[in-house]
């Protein structure tokens, strides 16, 4: 019994443990990570950079799995008399973010080689129609390849990843770990 409460109260560290790993050497562990050729992926270096856990792509962010969901809660206030709005949207099929991350990405958000996303749930937040955020609940999925086929085991832990458009043209560039339970990052465009 103290075994299963001390796993329960411990999901962050968890979570950290998994995504992080312990490398000894983190140049050996660079050189196994898999070149990323997915369709959100570009051909040239990755132009992601890091500053304070923030990816940022220029040319914008596609959402993984958005393509491939269906609402299941309309558009609704956040809350009575706000212009900030919410939708929730669950994937049709299984999304796994296989060749999603370029090189650089897959390191920068801390994802080991053998582990990625599957997306769970897509939460849209819009101020009076404008897109401003996107937060993607995913859990993480271990990855071995046997026999020339990619087996997927997931892992029960619920983590989110926060798309947001931080300047207001409309292309969500900014990427960053966020929390499930957590209000959308609100960018500073919308505050004013």
């Amino acid at each position: 019994m103290r075994r299963e409460y001390l796993l329960v109260g411990s999901p962050i560290l968890l979570a950290f443990i998994v995504i992080i790993g312990c490398n000894h050497n983190s140049g050996e562990a660079s050189n196994n990570i898999l070149s990323m050729t997915g369709s959100n992926n570009t051909n040239k270096p990755s132009q992601a950079t890091q500053a304070n856990t923030v990816v940022i792509r220029s040319e914008g962010w596609e959402v993984p799995g958005l393509a491939q969901s269906r609402i299941t809660v309309s558009r609704q206030p956040i809350q009575a008399g706000s212009h900030q709005y919410i939708t929730i949207l669950k994937p049709t099929k299984q999304f796994i973010t296989d060749n999603y991350f370029s090189q650089d990405e897959h390191t920068t958000l801390h994802l080991k080689p053998n582990f990625e996303l599957n997306v769970r749930e897509i939460t849209r937040y819009d101020i009076d129609g404008q897109i401003f955020s996107y937060k993607v609940q995913v859990n993480l999925v271990g990855v071995t390849i046997a026999e020339q086929k990619k087996k997927y085991t997931a892992i029960p832990m619920i983590l989110a990843l926060d798309y947001y458009d931080d300047n207001g043209d409309g292309k969500l560039e900014s990427l960053k770990w966020g929390e499930v339970n957590a209000s959308p990052y609100i960018p500073a465009w919308i505050r004013q």
